[in-house]
């Protein structure tokens, strides 16, 4: 029997406030913000009713890449079995007014549910145990009738009472498509960068500990499950990632302490120049506006480069090579990041604002529907602190410019601190098994490491038939270069067409995907042209994607082979379109599998 969650609203009433939820989230990671946000506000809850009791908290995050599927678990209180079938339809929230807690618009878990094809969710609370699913909600929204609204099927409830250490939830989302955006999608993110998106706009960044506020002690662990099952997991701090920490302790000079010392009256400026020049400055705390109590972090690095050069020592840029540490003002509420960016204020002179990063914390924020702006008088006291540290470092850049006469040094090696542990994550990512290859790991969703391998097996004779005359950056493609091969080594099919030759040679566009499906995204945005590129190297091949894209893939038999070690080719959807838009693929990994191992 199935339950109708979204009570009892006219049907046309519901589907137009479901429209109106999903489309005011914009960002890919807006599911992932709102699923960690309910299981930190619910550890937050048991912590506040068991006071006397001590749990080690955690929570599980499990993205599984092949299926669109996310799983979460937590150890909070739970949902009381009389109150989830309501708390499932929108609007409806148990947080409101508890500033305790940080979600309280009602909507984030509909907007979940309303991602996905299947929401399976199991809780147990103090008065009892509650599990059900919701099926086709997905679908349901993206058809144009409004009749069979979802409900929640397959439901068991027991009323026992629970100890307070047995409660939490789990929830499960398959088949999730998001909105589409001109980010990456969640699914297809490395786990660096994972790891830092979670810790920079999702309540797994918790901003309050650095400013020794009592908060509970949360285990996350994270896993990643790509497309042939391999499981990466991981520890993630319950931490916001304050971009301090990418650099050694001793390059980090904190201004406010500085500015304090009881010798600086006596210090000359080419003594202060010493201490500064080449550094990268700090200062935090809370601050007092209009009587509200204001978090501020602000860093000042030397060089607006050095955003570039730290994202890219930590595998944080995407498939554009942007970085995903940039300077700005950013926001958080309740110890959570909002993901929210608000202007640089205008402080006369700029320059500097490049190399300024600020996050500010107030606890008083209220939000649009799908958080994405705050009230501009708000905005207007977050940018009046924003200024005052910004004219600090400004004044102080000022002072160590003067009478410079020599270029100023570079900083030092930064990030050494965390070498050991990035060796450490990075052997743990599975063996290439190659031999005659120096590179060692699977790419990792990283598309370099496709390039880096695909001209190794190059340099190493078993993929010799291609001859590079140069790589491409930003809007250009990665392989321009030759294709040599005797007729003996194509298919058998094709040999026939080339009579009185004993070999061919052509010249090749080559573009390199970590995973083949995003060559659809580049083409359909005009950032790539179809006609234009005869092969695409990737490690994997999304085959549902194509699909999605009125797209079908099929493996090439070793007799219809042109190009040597492709491995699919693309079929699209109408075959009488214009020649020379035929496109074929090479999947490193079934190629090595195959031809070397």
């Amino acid at each position: 029997m199935s339950q109708n969650f979204l009570l009892s609203n006219p049907e046309n009433r519901i589907k137009k406030q479901i429209e109106n939820i999903y489309e005011s989230y914009s960002n890919p990671w807006d599911i992932l913000a709102e699923l960690n946000q309910n299981a930190v506000d619910a550890i937050k809850e048991w912590e506040n009713e068991n006071e006397d009791i001590d749990k080690d908290h955690l929570i599980e995050l499990k993205i599984e890449r092949s299926s669109n599927s996310i799983e979460i678990y937590d150890t909070g209180i739970g949902i009381l079995p009389d109150n989830l079938p309501e708390l499932l339809a929108p609007n409806a929230t148990d947080k409101a007014g508890d500033f305790s807690t940080i979600g309280e618009k009602g909507v984030g878990l509909t907007y979940c549910i309303f991602c996905s094809n299947k929401f399976q969710i199991e809780t147990t609370s103090p008065e009892g145990y509650y599990e059900a699913e919701i099926n086709g909600a997905r679908t349901w929204r993206e058809r144009d009738q409004v009749d069979g609204v979802p409900g929640t099927e397959n439901q068991n409830t027991d009323s026992t009472e629970n100890k307070p250490l047995e409660t939490g939830t789990k929830i499960r989302l398959d088949d999730v498509q998001l909105a589409e955006s001109d980010e990456e999608s969640i699914f297809e993110l490395s786990p660096a960068r994972i790891e830092y998106l979670l810790r920079t706009k999702t309540a797994i960044g918790n901003t309050k500990a650095r400013f020794a506020e009592n908060q509970p002690n949360i285990d996350i662990e994270l896993t990643i499950v790509d497309e042939d099952g391999e499981a990466f997991t991981d520890d993630v701090s319950y931490e916001y990632y304050y971009p301090d920490q990418f650099w050694k302790e001793s390059e980090v000079v904190d201004l406010e302490e500085f500015e304090s010392r009881d010798d600086i009256g006596r210090m000359s400026d080419e003594q202060k120049r010493r201490h500064l020049d080449g550094k990268v400055w700090k200062a935090e705390g809370i601050t007092e506006r209009n009587g509200k109590n204001i978090r501020y972090y602000a860093l000042f690095v030397p060089s607006s480069k050095a955003w570039d050069r730290i994202s890219e020592q930590n595998d944080l840029i995407d498939q554009d090579g942007n970085a995903d540490l940039e300077a700005g003002v950013y926001t958080s509420t309740r110890g959570m990041p909002t993901g929210i960016e608000i202007g640089t204020p205008d402080t006369g002179s700029g320059g500097y604002w490049a190399n300024t990063y600020i996050l500010l914390g107030y606890d008083g924020f209220n939000f649009d529907l799908g958080r994405k702006s705050i009230p501009g008088r708000t905005q207007g006291m977050l940018k009046e602190i924003a200024a005052d540290k910004f004219r600090t470092f400004s004044n102080w850049r000022d002072i160590v410019n003067v009478s410079n006469k020599t270029p100023a040094r570079k900083p030092e090696q930064v990030v050494r601190n965390q070498r050991g542990d990035r060796f450490q994550k990075l052997k743990r990512i599975k063996d290439l098994n190659c031999p005659g290859i120096q590179f060692q790991k699977v790419p990792d969703g990283q598309e370099a490491g496709v390039v880096s391998i695909f001209h190794e097996l190059i340099g190493s004779g078993y993929l010799d038939n291609y001859r590079g005359y140069r790589t491409g950056y930003s809007q250009d493609y990665d392989f321009w270069g030759v294709y040599d091969a005797a007729i003996a080594e194509l298919g058998e099919s094709l040999q026939s067409q080339f009579p009185d030759q004993d070999s061919i040679s052509q010249e090749v566009v080559i573009e390199a995907k970590y995973d083949a499906a995003d060559v659809i995204t580049d083409i359909e945005s005009g950032r790539k042209y179809l006609e234009d590129i005869d092969l695409v190297v990737s490690w994997t091949i999304n085959e549902e994607r194509f699909e999605t894209a009125s797209t079908t893939i099929e493996p090439l038999a070793d007799e219809d082979t042109f190009y040597v070690g492709s491995t699919h080719e693309v079929v699209p959807a109408d075959p009488t379109g214009p020649a020379g838009t035929q496109l074929y693929l090479m999947c490193l990994k079934r190629h090595i599998r195959d031809q070397i191992q």
